[in-house]
């Protein structure tokens, strides 16, 4: 187990080793990946790791494997051999610089030759949405891991080894601001640079208010740095409890309306206000459930030292998102959408890419010799290429006078086609021409022939009709078509003695404010009570959990023996009634106080409806958003609101 492992790692000054420590005789297995002894190289004490990583690669038979297939071992099998020693030791920056040359050199080369590099690897780590390829950073993915350890200690304070870890590191402070020292562990400076990571990412969920720095920590949700901008106005010390007013569970934001902006009082005003005895919690906002993962933990180191070292464009053209999503989800062979990165790239071994890097003599076409042999020509504009084009069943005519760039050719191509599936079967005939007129230009070149384009045409169309009919048959084979669905059900009336409550919420996205509406029915569908109000919320979740919130209120107040909550969201009801689940962080204390205070009604069941049966709790829930419906509507309903009642009671109007 890491934790007691890090437990005796943690204690140990660096240089000093447990070369007599027994595992088996303490009850433990021994694991590989940490060692027991180390020097003060930590460059030295982890060249296992590194050794191991190109081990791997060298084991692995390149030329059986298509660029496709070594991103999967990339990805899936070198990357993953690190994790454990990353969890707890900081790697050098010199280490991790080792093992991506090896997977970069393994990556662009053949055959065991180191290949041309035609991208750094950084960028090769960038997401495939903006032009990478998604391998992970490890000096990110090395942060993350420690951060997880981080985040456990802070999470589970109690544990044996995080006492002693305080004991010894931070006796009279907290984790989060617990300093280096001059003679900590490696282990303990590696856990400090994973907080960094928790620092940029982590934030304060409101309860009493009393936890939190109102201007140093962070607590503002749905902004860019989580926290205020003026911190030099007001006391440092001063926390957000002054601004909190229990007795209406509301925001007294008076003393700052001169320095918060229209949004920044919005956002804060959404922030919800549960009860005094809620303290103040520290999540991990990138995760629904508020727990830290190191996939989101990872998200965030990598955008963070994107944005600190963003380099300036090499050139004003940038190849927009679109681009790319359309490149990674052509239906198509794997091989064939990494070629289209290389096109898109512009990492093709083109006679001209070969000559800016003075590996060529000429960057004329090797064919017509008139023009330098871009990815655009060779592709696109080559005479024996138009051709090819031309004789392809889709008949395309490329637009020389207009031909600027290949992304902006192909966003441009679909532009005519309105259907998604006509799109897809011309960009799946597309990515297998351009694959096949790359590799005849290859055999070409390397064996002397002469360009063909009939065959070149024929051949990629075959190829690509074949894919699509061998999709078409294997989705009708393991897909069954599914049966019509059934007409939505309308609303039920409850069983007798019992009351239905049905809820429902109104959201708009941009004022973040919500309209709520509870309506109360009984057996015969008739409108016992009902209740409108106005909020902020700063989502539809949250939205709807605090229309959940008044019914129950109201339902307490009525004191309703048996009553059924009914609504339309699924995953709240889902929530409700399974209590293992972690809710989301931003409503997990008021569904925490929600099943508390219902303890009391002698019969509760949490329902969900669709939409079409939950039509009163929308329609009133909607002019409650809007102002437009009257303050005493359950005594004088609106006619809209009556029509919906009687169709819902089995008494629709003529």
């Amino acid at each position: 187990m890491v934790t007691l492992r890090l437990l005796i790692l943690l204690v140990l000054p660096r240089g000093i080793g447990v070369p007599s420590f027994r595992w088996r005789r303490h009850g433990l297995k021994r694991k590989p990946g940490l060692p027991t002894v180390w020097g003060r190289s930590k460059r030295a004490a982890l060249g296992y790791v590194r050794d191991a990583v190109l081990r791997k690669i060298q084991g692995w038979k390149q030329a059986s494997l298509s660029p496709a297939g070594k991103e999967i071992m990339i990805k899936a099998v070198a990357m993953a051999l690190p994790a454990y020693p990353m969890s707890i030791f900081k790697f050098p920056k010199s280490l991790c610089v080792q093992i991506n040359n090896a997977l970069a050199k393994f990556w662009w080369g053949t055959n065991g030759d180191k290949g041309i590099h035609w991208k750094h690897w950084d960028l090769l780590c960038n997401p495939k949405s903006v032009g990478g390829l998604g391998f992970r950073s490890l000096q990110d993915f090395n942060l993350a891991l420690l951060a997880k350890q981080g985040w456990r200690l802070l999470q589970n304070p109690s544990a044996k080894w995080a006492q002693v870890l305080k004991y010894r590191y931070f006796p009279n402070t907290s984790f989060m601001e617990a300093k280096q020292g001059p003679s900590s562990s490696w282990v303990w400076a590696s856990l400090l640079a994973g907080r960094d990571v928790l620092f940029k990412g982590s934030l304060w969920r409101v309860g009493n208010g009393h936890s939190i720095h109102l201007w140093n920590d962070k607590w503002i949700p749905n902004t860019p740095s989580f926290s205020t901008r003026f911190p030099s106005l007001l006391p440092v010390s001063q926390s957000v409890n002054t601004l909190l007013d229990f007795s209406t569970l509301t925001w007294n934001l008076e003393s700052l309306q001169h320095v918060l902006t229209p949004g920044d009082s919005s956002v804060i005003q959404a922030i919800p206000i549960f009860s005094e005895l809620v303290d103040d919690k520290l999540v991990w906002p990138h995760v629904m459930n508020g727990e830290y993962s190191v996939r989101s933990g990872y998200h965030v180191s990598f955008n963070s030292n994107i944005i600190a070292s963003a380099p300036s464009p090499h050139s004003s053209h940038v190849v927009p998102r679109s681009v790319w999503t359309l490149v990674w989800t052509i239906r198509s062979l794997p091989k064939i959408r990494i070629f289209l990165w290389r096109v898109v790239s512009n990492v093709l071994a083109t006679k001209q890419n070969l000559f800016r890097r003075h590996l060529g003599r000429s960057p004329l076409c090797p064919f017509c010799s008139e023009f330098p042999e871009s990815v655009e020509h060779l592709l696109l504009s080559c005479p024996w290429v138009v051709q090819t084009w031309f004789l392809h069943p889709l008949g395309y005519r490329i637009p020389l006078q207009s031909l600027t760039s290949f992304d902006q050719w192909l966003s441009a191509l679909l532009i005519p086609l309105h259907s998604e599936l006509s799109r897809s079967v011309v960009l799946t005939h597309i990515s297998f021409l351009l694959w096949h007129i790359w590799k005849h230009r290859c055999d070409c070149i390397f064996n002397y022939k002469v360009p063909n384009p009939t065959l070149v045409a024929t051949r990629a169309f075959v190829a690509s009709s074949e894919f699509l009919t061998s999709r078409t048959l294997s989705l009708t084979c393991n897909r069954p078509p599914p049966p019509p669905p059934p007409p939505p059900p309308p609303w039920t009336p409850p069983c007798f003695d019992f009351v239905k409550i049905n809820t429902d919420a109104s959201w708009d996205k941009q004022s973040l404010q919500a309209g709520l509406a509870v309506i109360v029915r009984n057996s015969s569908g008739e409108l016992l009570h009902g209740k409108t109000r106005i909020v902020r919320a700063s989502s539809i979740l949250l939205a709807e959990t605090l229309a959940l919130y008044q019914a129950v209120l109201l339902a307490l107040c009525l004191n309703f023996q048996k009553v059924i909550f009914e609504m339309d969201s699924f995953h709240l009801v889902h929530l409700l009634n399974d209590s293992h689940l972690l809710p989301d962080w931003i409503i997990s204390p008021l569904v925490h106080y929600i099943r508390e205070i219902t303890v009391v009604i002698p019969y509760v069941s949490w329902v969900w409806t669709s939409r079409n049966a939950n039509q009163v709790a929308d329609h009133m829930a909607s002019l409650a958003s809007r102002r437009m419906g009257p303050s005493d509507w359950v005594n004088h309903p609106p006619s809209t609101f009556t029509r919906i009642l009687l169709y819902d009671a089995g008494h629709a109007p003529t």
